[in-house]
């Protein structure tokens, strides 16, 4: 896999994300609006795309209740 930022290497089913201002290593909490669920993300890389920043809500806020 590629190397983020940080120096890790992407591991694309952990809790982390991209964020272009946030210092590396920090964390953020991720919030669904459309159904209030929330994570804890590690912030470990920077954005580059749009799609880079809404990847993480995709993955692990899911709109759907379990």
């Amino acid at each position: 896999g590629r190397q983020t930022a940080s120096g890790e290497i992407l591991d694309t089913v952990a809790a982390t994300a991209a964020h272009r201002s946030l210092p590396l290593a920090s964390y953020a909490k991720v919030t669904n609006l459309g159904n209030g669920h929330s994570v804890v993300v590690k912030i470990n890389d920077r954005v580059h795309t749009l799609a880079d920043a809404s990847s993480i809500s995709r993955r692990v806020l899911p709109t759907r209740s379990m």
